[in-house]
């Protein structure tokens, strides 16, 4: 990932990475976005590179490990006859429509949290869609089919709790089937809601493994009645 801005200062290079390090104004983050990437590259045997020029941008770059390689057994006899491929389908907006068994919605304001979320995901066989903030979410949610969303809980504007309050009311099976990633509610009201019953939350920093086996569960299980 790379961008233009003004520049990460040498000096705070090092804490980057730091669990709840931030530089932005209280209330506008956590602290946890770039730890939480580190945890799930990490959890792939991968690393993140930085290189940042004050006044010309920062790059990341995500380092992993090639796959290993797969053992294919060659049988003698007679050749089957081939089928041609089928023709590769073609998304709304002229690109290649994902293919994947399960598709994933997720809903996160911060770039780099949301693009290696979404990298790890893709990685696993997932279909991945992915939205800027709360609205772009439900917007998202309402106009195609999801088997699952992965939502950060605190995003400016419209916010985890916003993103499932009006899909409960507009697709309630799919609000069943969404997994909220936090580093810890910060009001009384995300308190109350990380706390019932029926929401699913992931602490930050998690696995890739935690993610997929609690999207697995999710989409596994039938909506209620």
């Amino acid at each position: 990932m790379v961008d233009n801005g003004s520049g990460i200062a040498p000096d705070l290079l090092p804490r980057l990475f730091d669990p709840f390090f931030t530089t932005k104004a209280p209330g506008e983050g956590t602290g946890l976005g770039l730890s939480v990437c580190q945890s799930i590259v990490t959890s792939m045997r991968g690393r993140i590179d930085i290189e940042s020029t004050l006044g010309h941008g920062t790059t990341f770059a995500v380092v992993l490990p090639p796959a290993p390689p797969v053992a294919v057994t060659l049988v003698a006899g007679p050749a089957a006859p081939t089928a041609p491929p089928p023709a590769a389908p073609v998304a709304a907006d002229g690109g290649p429509a994902p293919d994947a068994r399960h598709r994933v919605l997720i809903i996160d304001d911060e770039p780099v949290v949301r693009r290696v979320v979404a990298n790890m995901l893709a990685d696993q066989g997932f279909a991945v869609v992915e939205a800027s903030g709360g609205q772009a979410g439900i917007d998202h949610a309402l106009a195609a089919e999801f088997d699952a969303i992965v939502c950060d809980l605190m995003m400016p504007g419209r916010d985890g709790v916003a993103v499932h309050d009006e899909l409960t009311r507009r697709r309630p099976a799919l609000a069943t089937r969404m997994v909220f990633i936090t580093g810890g509610a910060v009001s009384p009201r995300t308190r109350a809601f990380v706390d019932r019953a029926d929401v699913n939350v992931l602490p930050k920093p998690f696995s890739v493994d935690e993610l997929v086996a609690t999207l697995a569960r999710l989409i596994a299980t039938p909506p209620p009645g």
